[in-house]
């Protein structure tokens, strides 16, 4: 089992709030929110933090080790 089949957003049966992606602007101003955070998904797999435990990475937008969010 993959960690993505296991996260609770990763899942196809999910909405994803739909409705608000219709809004003109609406991503913009949500990438610029100071508390989004996102999961750099490489393969379909989410990519991991380096620790001695597998654990999800959450990055700021832009932050990114592509700097591509």
């Amino acid at each position: 089992m993959s960690l993505t089949s296991r996260l609770p957003l990763s899942r196809t049966r999910i909405n994803r709030d739909a409705a608000s992606r219709k809004i003109p602007g609406f991503l913009d101003q949500v990438m610029a929110d100071s508390s989004t955070k996102v999961v750099l998904i490489w393969r379909g797999e989410a990519l991991l933090a380096e620790s001695a435990s597998p654990r999800s990475n959450w990055w700021p937008p832009g932050k990114s080790p592509t700097g591509r969010c």
